[in-house]
């Protein structure tokens, strides 16, 4: 498993929480698989650009929200919304809805993207985005995480990821650090990467840790 930290946490433990088992979870999943780990969506995070981050065309309402990168590349933030976006247009497609998320604009998407792509360090990202939205929660109780939420942590070294858990992982039965999805650069772009707990340097901070889970429209929430 590599090396793992040997100091002492503190991990926050936050009151007993029944989060919804959406199957939104399960369809991120589904296109979570399609993209290729091969370095075919290299990672690529252009400074004082206005793109996006995703490796393609992104519409809504008739609109191009999001140029994808003719290269196929992607940045983090960009690369989780993207997913979710292609989600929530199959569930839109599968259920017969209007073709909006939850009654948004194209304005309001754009500020629902601004919040996901998170607005300061130590920010939550989407969950912020969801719950404003009314289309999704934030779980704070690790032990309810599940494969397809979608993460932002940080790291003491004020560094941060946004990622899709995939699993925790364990050493002496306790938990050290977790297995996730995104696109960082030392998979070469898309793929599967793991972060340990830690109390320093590059070892993500247990209490800055955000998973947000996506609804199925059924249990949506009105905003407005």
């Amino acid at each position: 498993m590599g090396g793992t930290a040997t100091d002492e946490i503190s991990v926050t433990v936050t009151p007993e929480e029944t989060p919804s088992e959406s199957t939104f979870n399960d369809i991120v999943w589904k296109y979570l698989e399609t993209y290729p780990t091969d370095g075919t969506n290299g990672y690529y995070w252009p400074s004082g650009s206005d793109w996006a981050g995703t490796t393609r065309d992104i519409w809504y309402l008739d609109t191009l929200v999001a140029e994808g990168d003719p290269q196929g590349r992607c940045y983090c933030v960009g690369l989780t919304w993207e997913v979710y976006m292609r989600a929530w247009e199959e569930v839109d497609q599968s259920t017969g809805g209007d073709g909006s998320i939850n009654g948004m604009s194209v304005d309001d998407l754009y500020t629902f993207r601004v919040d996901w792509f998170v607005r300061e360090v130590d920010g939550p990202g989407p969950s912020v985005a969801m719950e404003d939205y009314g289309v999704g929660e934030e779980i704070t109780d690790y032990r309810k995480f599940l494969p397809g939420d979608f993460l932002q942590f940080w790291r003491h070294s004020g560094s941060g990821h946004n990622v899709i858990f995939v699993d925790w992982l364990e050493q002496g039965g306790e938990i050290v650090g977790f297995e996730y999805w995104s696109t960082q650069s030392s998979t070469d772009g898309v793929g599967y990467n793991h972060e340990y707990f830690g109390s320093s340097g590059s070892y993500v901070d247990p209490n800055l840790v955000y998973a947000a889970r996506g609804w199925m429209p059924e249990i949506w929430e009105a905003w407005r």
